[in-house]
C-alpha cells in the first residue's frame, strides 16, 4: 500500500471515529453536527468492513492522530498500536451501544468479522482487543465523550461476569464461524435494541436520474 494511500485510510479513519464520538449516547436530543441518521452511515460501516486490512496495519503502524488520551482501571495507557486498535473496537461498540441507528445492528456481525479475519483469525488476540476495548476510559475529553467515560459507552461498564459470558461466546463464534449469533451476543452487552432512539429506518437505495449535468 502506497504512502498515499496509507494516509487516505487514516485520516478516514479517524475521522469516522470522531463522527461516532460526537453523537451523544445518553441523549436522544438531535446534536449540532453530522448526523449519523443516513447512508452516510451505510458508507462508513462499508469502508471500514471493506478496508478493514488496512485499516488495523495503519492504526498498528500508528498512523492514525489519537483522538484522547485513554486510561485502563485509573491507570494511563500509553497510546501505541495495540491501544489504537483497542480504541477503534471500542468505537464500533459505542456505535452499537446507541451512537449508530438501531438498524445499523444487522450489519456489525459482517463489521466484527472483518476484524477478526483482518487480525489473521487469531482468537486469541481477537479477544484480548475487546476486553481491552470494553475497559479502556476517556483520559481526555473529546466530542461528547468525557473524562473517565468508557470509550464502548455505558452498557460495557458491566459486572466481570456479564463480561467473560460475552467474551466466551465471542471465542465460541470465532472458533465456529458462526458470525450469525454475534449480532445476538453483541445486542446483550451493548444495552439491546434501542427502542424509541430518535432514528429512522434504514435509508433505501436510490437510484438517481443522471441524464441532466
Amino acid at each position: 500500500m502506497s504512502a498515499g494511500v496509507e494516509e487516505i485510510v487514516a485520516t478516514s479513519c479517524t475521522a469516522a471515529m470522531s463522527v461516532i464520538f460526537m453523537k451523544d449516547i445518553r441523549s436522544l436530543n438531535e446534536e449540532p453536527g453530522l448526523s449519523l441518521d443516513g447512508a452516510q452511515t451505510s458508507s462508513i460501516i462499508l469502508f471500514m468492513t471493506e478496508g478493514m486490512p488496512s485499516i488495523l496495519a495503519s492504526l498498528s503502524n500508528g498512523d492514525a492522530t489519537p483522538l484522547l488520551q485513554v486510561s485502563c482501571a485509573g491507570q494511563p495507557t500509553p497510546y501505541d498500536g495495540s491501544v489504537a486498535v483497542g480504541v477503534f473496537v471500542a468505537s464500533l461498540l459505542r456505535g452499537v451501544s446507541g451512537a449508530f441507528p438501531p438498524w445499523c445492528v444487522e450489519d456489525t456481525p459482517e463489521l466484527f468479522k472483518a476484524v477478526y479475519f483482518a487480525m489473521g483469525k487469531d482468537t486469541d488476540g481477537f479477544i484480548h482487543v475487546f476486553n481491552l476495548a470494553v475497559r479502556l476510559e476517556a483520559a481526555s475529553p473529546t466530542g461528547c465523550i468525557r473524562v473517565g467515560d468508557r470509550i464502548g459507552g455505558k452498557y460495557v461498564d458491566c459486572s466481570p461476569t456479564h463480561l467473560n459470558q460475552f467474551m466466551s461466546k465471542a471465542r465460541e463464534i470465532c472458533e465456529k464461524n458462526d458470525w450469525k449469533r454475534f449480532k445476538v451476543i453483541l445486542k446483550t452487552l451493548c444495552g439491546g435494541k434501542k427502542k424509541d432512539s430518535g432514528f429512522n429506518l434504514k435509508p433505501q437505495l436510490t437510484n438517481f436520474d443522471c441524464d441532466r449535468l
